[in-house]
């Protein structure tokens, strides 16, 4: 199986483009790699109507619940495009987990300045929660970038450029932080992307080759136990 690498972080992080380069970097150094959100979008089996779906101003609930109906349903192709490709390729490369859908929820209702009464918009919630507990990577990797760095990369966005996406970029990476540490379970690997793509994605490459070596060495260990363990049987 692929090992699996989620990048996440708040809007304008540059998760999209970072995932992009680090494909082409993964390679170029031998590393068979593929970036899931990508292939879903060309090749999936959702990717017409992924592509066709025009994300506009988020002004209430009802049209927060239809955008984040597209964010779980754009989640589950590029789940599906993972699973699909995880035994042709060495790295499978994913944008955001599930739990990022709850931080977009909890921006809505501090942009609306209220509590949601919609009990769709609690079925979600759970949904939202219940899903992100079976997804686990192998190593998880959190962008972050300086407030004036995000604001100016907003102002240029083709799309998502709407108030819950401006309240997100506001607020601090430390919630975001205090829950993907336990979600990850010490596979974490937070990279400031400040500055050029190159060098971000030359940052979030080295991570990931690194922790993919010890993964390698940590498997064949146990295969050679395995059959050490094997051989004292017969």
């Amino acid at each position: 199986m692929a090992f699996k690498v989620i990048i996440d972080g708040k809007p304008c992080s540059g998760k999209s483009t970072i995932a992009g380069e680090v494909e082409k970097l993964l390679r170029e150094k031998g590393t068979s790699a593929i970036d899931a959100k990508s292939y879903a979008m060309e090749k999936g089996f959702l990717s017409g109507f992924l592509k066709k779906f025009a994300l506009g101003e988020i002004e209430s609930y009802r049209s927060f619940l239809y955008t984040a109906a597209y964010h779980v349903l754009s989640y589950a192709a590029q789940e599906a495009s993972a699973w699909k490709n995880s035994k042709k390729y060495e790295v499978v490369l994913m944008q955001k987990s599930p739990y990022s859908f709850s931080f977009m929820m909890d921006a809505a209702r501090n942009v609306s300045g209220k509590e949601p009464k919609h009990e769709k918009f609690s079925l979600l919630t759970g949904v939202i929660k219940a899903w992100a507990g079976t997804v686990r990577p192998d190593l998880f990797i959190y962008l972050t970038a300086d407030l004036e760095t995000l604001k100016e990369r907003f102002k240029h966005r083709s799309e998502g450029r709407d108030r819950v996406h401006a309240q997100m970029i506001e607020e601090g990476d430390s919630s975001h932080l205090k829950l993907f540490r336990g979600y990850t379970r010490n596979n974490l690997s937070v990279i400031k992307n400040n500055s050029s793509v190159k060098d971000g994605a030359a940052s979030v490459t080295a991570a990931i080759m690194e922790a993919y070596s010890a993964s390698k060495l940590q498997g064949a260990k146990a295969a050679e136990l395995a059959r050490s363990e094997s051989a004292d049987k017969q």
